[in-house]
């Protein structure tokens, strides 16, 4: 027999593990919650990704065919009914939201990267490698190059297109591939999925690093490295104005000039001083 103090110390005991064996419930109880609800923001990050792919996918591929014969992409383009005086063409040049809108078709299918519709095109008349558009002055490499698209860049090289054409505004294919940066799009995939596994992080670097392919295979074709547009930027000036350190090396290799000055006096080096560029600065300095 147990003593009366023996009896209550027992059942103090079975108490207090009846109590830890409770909380432990609780405490596991919670966590499977926890885990629940990151589970259910996780899957919610990903419906709302996968929407944007989706509705990216909608803009930039969805195409319809006009009267006209021009591809123009989706709802989201939009094509002018009525040509004004002075101008040619079966359509007109139009920046819309989300694309541009070409009159002339090689333009509109290096632009959209529609390589098997270029190919069509090239193939009836190989003088559209080089067609002009009525309203930008536009090459089908230099829509190509707008968009950042390497494979039709490399599709419309390989064919022999001409790098030192320019449009109106006297710029060179190089100069849009050294104004391209992140859009607000890239922006907006890269803030949802920089807290998933650092998604967004490798999202950022394999941008980066298609505009320094781009970049690369524009240099390659001997383009005028130092020519200038009409506000007397050069693909130099450019690449500082966006902070792009990593293509900075490429034109510096490709014998850029530093010391050029646009229409407001500056040179790319003042421009990054300006801007606290302090890499950019670094490398001009070096050079």
């Amino acid at each position: 027999m147990l003593e009366p103090a023996d009896s209550f110390i027992l059942v103090l005991v079975l108490i207090l593990v009846l109590i830890l064996v409770l909380v432990l419930i609780l405490v596991l109880v919670l966590i499977l919650v926890l885990v629940l609800i990151l589970v259910l923001i996780l899957v919610l990050v990903l419906v709302l990704v996968l929407i944007l792919v989706l509705v990216l996918v909608l803009i930039s591929g969805v195409k319809r065919k006009t009267e006209t014969g021009n591809y123009v992409p989706s709802s989201f383009r939009i094509k002018l009914n009525r040509v004004k005086e002075g101008q040619t063409g079966s359509g007109e040049f139009l920046s819309a939201a989300m694309g541009l809108v070409y009159s002339e078709p090689a333009c509109q299918s290096a632009y959209d990267g529609d390589v098997h519709q270029l190919y069509r095109i090239l193939t009836d008349d190989p003088n559209n490698l080089n067609v002009q558009d009525g309203h930008t002055g536009d090459t089908p490499l230099i829509a190509a190059c707008r968009r950042g698209n390497l494979r039709m860049v490399r599709y419309l090289l390989d064919n022999k297109a001409d790098a030192h054409l320019t449009n109106k505004k006297q710029r060179t294919c190089l100069h849009y591939v050294s104004k391209r940066t992140f859009s607000l799009l890239d922006y907006l995939m890269i803030s949802i999925l920089m807290p998933i596994l650092l998604l967004g992080y490798f999202l950022m670097l394999q941008k980066q690093r298609q505009n320094v392919s781009l970049m690369e295979v524009v240099l390659r074709s001997k383009v005028n490295v130092n020519a200038a547009d009409y506000k007397g930027n050069t693909a130099l000036h450019l690449v500082c104005q966006r902070k792009s350190h990593r293509l900075v090396p490429l034109l510096l290799h490709r014998d850029a000039d530093s010391s050029l000055r646009n229409q407001d006096g500056e040179t790319p080096l003042d421009i990054a001083t300006r801007l606290k560029f302090n890499k950019i600065v670094n490398m001009l300095k070096m050079q």
